[in-house]
């Protein structure tokens, strides 16, 4: 197993492409065609997809894409509500091998069999959904070349009320053999930490038969868990978020931890930035926003004494938030109000102050 002190400082890309689910109107078709790419640049790794509930999401830069994924989808809710998997393409034409991990039932009493390889064609910018009742969890998604891959529940509940959910997926080449997953919420907020294989025989507490299995392991309240495998897995946390509605977010693997973050959070919520760090450095860390900055208050993991945690409350308004200091982090945002919620990971910053921070930011 690697030594977390030989990790290094992530470095920060600065071209991103984001891409958003199909409109809502092409969510009652099992497939559609059309341009959800977008280009930006400067770290601008956030959009507002156009659904009925709105979704601040991380885009990932184009060097990051990849051609290999595996899926993970939520269950919980009513029968009739699907979930969802898009896959987008980039800029060429480009063949997709879909492999399912299980029996699906897609719209349209379409059936397609586990371990039954499916190919499609999709031209450039075009996007292809999927959408159906059961389960697309341990799928595999092969392309010749690189495209984006978003997974999720078109309302999925976790004993409460329904809330839309979707994350873009990491691509294999991406993940990492180790994470620590974050503990978000009161006391009595549900947490679970999705463990996805994509090597047969991984190795965790438990072993994994196959690459596509899956373990979700529930977090206790007093901090945060860590994670590690022998071989690459992807780890995501999905929330209840009570007593608001679920959210999903993919994990950041302590291979890409960095100094310098930045996260937006959304106004008319209760934000919340929770942080993950290094212990030797952590006294340098600042959380800024809104021309204000402060040292977070620090708990120890319970299982690794090298790391510590804090979650920040930053008020209701939206906010471009910076944290900074010497010390190796992770960084993610989260929030909530009666049917809405949200959550995400934050983006690597390194070089892009906001000039309203110039004057309040402790450079390190």
């Amino acid at each position: 197993m690697p030594s977390f002190n030989q990790i290094q400082p992530a470095s920060c890309p600065t071209h991103i492409s984001l891409s958003t689910l199909p409109p809502s109107k092409a969510l009652l078709q099992v497939s559609y065609s059309g341009s959800n790419l977008l280009h930006c640049c400067d770290l601008c790794g956030l959009l507002q997809p156009p659904l009925r509930h709105r979704r601040w999401r991380r885009g990932f830069p184009t060097e990051e894409l990849g051609t290999d994924y595996f899926v993970f989808t939520p269950s919980g809710g009513k029968s009739y509500m699907d979930k969802l998997v898009a896959i987008v393409n980039g800029k060429s034409q480009n063949r997709i091998t879909i492999l399912p991990g299980a029996d699906v039932s897609l719209r349209g009493w379409n059936k397609w069999k586990r371990g039954k390889a499916m190919t499609i064609q999709l031209a450039p910018y075009a996007s292809y959904l999927l959408r159906g009742r059961t389960t697309f969890t341990g799928t595999r998604i092969q392309s010749q070349k690189p495209v984006a891959v978003l997974a999720g529940h078109q309302c999925l509940s976790m004993g409460q009320l329904c809330e839309h959910v979707y994350e873009q997926l990491p691509p294999v080449h991406s993940l990492g053999k180790d994470y620590m997953v974050p503990k978000t919420g009161s006391k009595k907020t549900k947490n679970q930490a999705v463990i996805v294989a994509v090597e047969d025989n991984t190795e965790l507490t438990l072993k994994l038969a196959k690459a596509g299995d899956v373990i979700l392991q529930k977090l206790i309240y007093k901090s945060p868990l860590v994670v590690k495998s022998n071989k690459k897995v992807m780890v995501l946390l999905l929330s209840d978020n009570r007593p608001h509605d679920p959210f999903l977010i993919t994990l950041i693997p302590t291979c890409k931890l960095s100094t310098d973050w930045a996260v937006e959070t959304v106004g008319g919520l209760l934000n919340t930035v929770s942080i993950l760090s290094e212990k030797e450095g952590a006294a340098s860390v600042k959380v800024c926003w809104s021309g204000r900055c402060i040292s977070p208050r620090w708990s120890s993991l319970l299982t690794d004494k090298h790391w510590v945690w804090s979650n920040v409350d930053v008020g209701h308004q939206q906010s471009h938030v910076r944290v900074e200091g010497d010390a190796l982090m992770a960084v993610y945002a989260y929030g909530g109000k009666h049917r809405h919620s949200y959550g995400i990971a934050g983006v690597c910053s390194e070089g892009v102050t906001p000039p309203h921070l110039h004057r309040t930011l402790v450079k390190r």
